[in-house]
């Protein structure tokens, strides 16, 4: 698995933590504000985080704050933390109404590589049920140009990549995606090729049928 980029912390270091961010007193209650102060910015862990991660520029601080802790709330979801403030959805979100195209371009690059970088690592890994890929690319769609995730996806030759390929095909026949460069690139002729040399190659007959499956979708 390849190693993840450092999380851009430098870039953001221009936003300090404020002490006295207003908060709904019904969301957010005096435990909530001290678990922010535990640990320096690089070592919240994810729960200590969570709740401010989840409530940001809705009931808890404003977008300068967000910023504060985006780095860390970046590198947490891309270590998978199981909280609801590290979910792909949600940072999207965020980033949405913190109008993320209007940020200063080294920090608009920054957030977008590192999402960049967390779905191609991903494809790394060999999905075991589904492949939450081409719905997390769909919620990013309109933050940053998924054609790049794309492209490198479709010059894996890897059987994990396979399998991303043969489930996202399978969950878009029940739930297409919105973006329209994604239903394009998994309906292209050459997907069916991609399933086809994995076939000849898969490492059991369980992962076969994966493949055997999704090149049925692409036949319909």
């Amino acid at each position: 698995m390849p190693p993840l980029l450092p999380a851009p912390y430098d870039v953001f270091a221009r936003y300090p933590r404020r002490h006295a961010m207003h908060a709904c007193p019904c969301c957010v209650n005096d435990d909530d504000r001290r678990a922010l102060t535990h640990a320096p910015l690089r070592e919240l862990t994810d729960r200590q985080l969570a709740r401010f991660a989840f409530k940001a520029m809705t009931t808890w601080g404003e977008l300068d704050d967000y910023r504060h802790f985006l780095p860390r709330i970046l590198e947490l979801h891309a270590l998978g933390a199981p909280f609801p403030g590290y979910l792909t959805h949600v940072i999207a979100g965020k980033l949405r109404r913190g109008e993320l195209a209007r940020w200063p371009n080294d920090e608009r690059e920054a957030v977008t590589s590192f999402l960049r970088q967390v779905q191609l690592r991903s494809l790394t890994i060999t999905p075991e049920l589904d492949s939450p890929v081409v719905g997390q690319l769909d919620e990013l769609a309109d933050l940053f140009d998924v054609r790049l995730v794309l492209d490198a996806w479709a010059d894996d030759a890897s059987e994990p990549a396979a399998l991303h390929l043969a489930w996202a095909l399978l969950e878009a026949r029940r739930r297409p995606p919105r973006c329209d460069a994604l239903r394009s690139w998994l309906r292209a002729t050459c997907r069916r090729e991609t399933l086809a040399r994995a076939r000849a190659k898969a490492s059991s007959t369980e992962v076969q049928g994966t493949l055997d499956r999704a090149s049925a979708v692409l036949a319909t």
